[in-house]
């Protein structure tokens, strides 16, 4: 079972990212229930998931699952079902192998090259890397009768978040560690999983009432989340690739959908990346969960931007036991190929762009103390947010050029920079010139101000 590990990163790295072993053995006479289940277990979380005997005297005795003693027939259910929900981050991922190359099923060391201690097989080689994002720890020595059975296993720099239940995190953002984490020997017990930080993957889980068989049924009835795991900046990234997994024609004439997220400075951005595609095929996005979300523990606005600028309400839940943040269109789910940016955030600290719903009006900044920018220099001007809470947006340090007879260039910064925020980033100087050439234009020359409301507010 453990040697099968090594075996799938092998193919993997030879170009051949669907592949995985025979659950419980192909060969063997004899049949050891608990290791059943968790081989079970660790090839629901691989590309390729089969499991058969032999045939004859060379077989052994049967090994389905059903034929497994408890509580092991449940773990093989229950992992099943876990593949089913994680089945969407797989596919994508293996569309992405077959378009570009690539892997599926990687070893500690791919991703964490500095890391002296992942290029060592006997502590790190159990444990790898799915679809970049998910960290799989199956357990694969036997310990039946041990009761809650904890797992060493080592985690690479970063915040790792337990995807049972998403309360747990484990690592560090200095270094990596090892760790001990619970894989008990109860009936809901399945595969140990960790996202990764700085990514996100979609999440599908299953509905006792009404179980999905097909990809085709997780398409259209399965309920689509996003989980994201943000980094220290708040960055997460993620791919979805969706289509209905009937024939090869719908890759062929690009009748799926294939998202790029990123998820940053409280906002959930889109892109389109099947430019053929003209509208959504599944049932659109449930929900956007972020985990280890403690930063955001106190959100009071939240809103998604469709394409064509409609602003619609969205609510939001934090969970203070599993630290994390859960949005939600009260309509029902968001048209994945509609959306175009998901707002979030506490609107004493963040800009609200959710105006216009929900008692938010749109805001503008002007000049700090009233009346109007000069704009026949280049000396830097104080803005301020309008209305602004007390301890809330920072005034702003703006300078408009004209650094070409076409070019304006805009440059800001705070003018008190609090603690808590980062400086803004500066183009550089070899990219973009930002030095004034002789007899330069001053901005009167191409602007003509004009307030908003006539009265000379400085609004912009």
């Amino acid at each position: 079972m453990a040697y099968g590990i090594a075996g799938v990163m092998n193919m993997n790295m030879f170009g051949i990212p669907m592949s995985g072993p025979t659950a419980c053995g192909f060969f063997g006479a004899t049949k050891e229930d608990e290791m059943c289940g968790r081989w079970i277990q660790l090839s629901s979380m691989l590309p390729l998931a089969r499991q058969h005997r032999a045939p004859g005297s060379e077989g052994g005795p049967a090994n389905e699952p059903y034929t497994l003693t408890a509580p092991y027939d449940q773990w093989a259910k229950n992992a099943l079902m876990s593949r089913l929900q994680y089945v969407r981050h797989i596919y994508t991922c293996l569309f992405e192998t077959n378009q570009e190359g690539g892997s599926c099923v990687d070893p500690l060391f791919f991703h964490f090259p500095d890391d002296i201690r992942t290029f060592d097989p006997s502590q790190t080689e159990n444990s790898f890397i799915l679809g970049n994002a998910l960290k799989v720890t199956p357990v694969v020595e036997a310990k039946a009768g041990t009761g809650a059975q904890m797992v060493r296993t080592y985690f690479p720099k970063g915040q790792w978040v337990d995807m049972r239940d998403f309360s747990q995190i484990k690592g560090s953002l200095t270094a990596g560690l090892w760790a001990e984490v619970a894989a008990p020997e109860t009936a809901t017990e399945t595969i140990i999983t960790h996202l990764r930080e700085g990514y996100m993957i979609p999440y599908q889980p299953q509905d006792p009432t009404t179980p999905f068989m097909t990809t085709k049924d997780v398409l259209a009835r399965a309920e689509l989340h996003l989980v994201a795991n943000p980094n220290p900046d708040g960055w997460a990234q993620g791919r979805l690739f969706m289509d209905g997994g009937e024939k090869l024609s719908e890759l062929e004439n690009g009748d799926y959908e294939y998202y790029q997220f990123h998820l940053s400075a409280g906002s959930l951005k889109k892109w389109v990346l099947n430019d053929r595609a003209l509208e959504q095929a599944g049932r659109g996005l449930d929900s956007l969960t972020i985990v280890n979300a403690e930063t955001h523990a106190n959100t009071d606005f939240a809103c998604w931007i469709s394409n064509d600028e409609t602003v619609s309400a969205v609510d939001f839940k934090y969970d203070a036991a599993k630290v994390s943040l859960t949005l939600t269109d009260p309509n029902g789910p968001i048209d994945l190929y509609k959306l175009r940016n998901l707002y979030y955030g506490n609107s004493a600290h963040d800009q609200n762009l959710c105006f216009g719903i929900l008692g938010h009006e749109k805001q503008y900044y002007k000049v700090k103390g009233g009346g109007t920018p000069d704009l026949t220099g280049t000396a830097p001007l104080v803005i301020e947010l309008e209305n602004n809470a007390p301890g809330g947006h920072p005034d702003l340090n703006l300078t408009l050029t004209v650094t070409e007879a076409s070019i304006v260039n805009i440059r800001w910064n705070y003018a008190d920079k609090p603690e808590t925020v980062k400086t803004p980033y500066e183009v550089p100087t070899n990219i973009v010139n930002m030095v004034l050439k002789p007899g330069h234009l001053p901005l009167s020359d191409f602007i003509t101000w004009s307030t908003l409301t006539g009265n000379n507010t400085g609004e912009f």
